[in-house]
């Protein structure tokens, strides 16, 4: 067998693999953008904690009232809360996060931060309500942005060469009936 005739072997026709392997770059586009998507939603709120933990004053606050927030089937609790500025004026605010059930209670003391700029840009100093919607956009974009490019990249190499595979079986069977011919 020549060379020429082996390595046409080693690889399936253009005609049979470019289908095959456009679909799988355009599912991996298809599960990569979402999570871009994601990675930048994350990204966003990350920095937006930053920039407001720079500039951030703590101090205590006590829960006035859990106000309900309901949707067709689940409710939750959002913490309103007071405090004191450095300037001693008084505000009121609300939790970015609701919990079921309540997780404070009315009357508890509270640790909250607040932006001396504009004290309405308040919540309370947790993990939870500072750092939570950064880590769920990070966790739910990881799988899409690790498996899409596989699809676009790794996948299309495994389709061609098993096409390649099955395309030199089909032709050795062929061959084999020619010879006992």
């Amino acid at each position: 067998m020549s060379t020429r005739e082996t390595n046409t072997l080693n690889k399936p026709s253009k005609i049979r693999t470019s289908g095959w392997v456009k679909a799988a770059r355009i599912v991996g586009i298809l599960i990569t953008l979402p999570g871009l998507s994601g990675l930048g939603f994350g990204i966003y709120f990350f920095v937006r904690t930053n920039r407001f933990l720079k500039t951030a004053v703590k101090t205590e606050a006590r829960v006035l009232d859990n106000e309900r927030r309901s949707s067709d089937s689940d409710s939750v609790y959002v913490p309103v809360f007071s405090f004191v500025d450095k300037a001693g004026k008084e505000h009121h605010a609300r939790s970015s996060w609701g919990f079921y059930p309540p997780k404070y209670q009315v009357g508890d003391s509270i640790s909250v931060l607040y932006d001396p700029q504009d004290p309405a840009k308040a919540d309370i100093d947790s993990f939870t309500n500072l750092w939570l919607a950064s880590v769920i956009a990070f966790v739910l974009s990881a799988p899409p942005v690790v498996f899409g490019p596989l699809f676009i990249f790794v996948v299309p190499i495994i389709i061609i060469r098993i096409l390649a595979y099955l395309e030199k079986k089909k032709k050795s069977v062929h061959a084999g009936e020619q010879i006992s011919k």
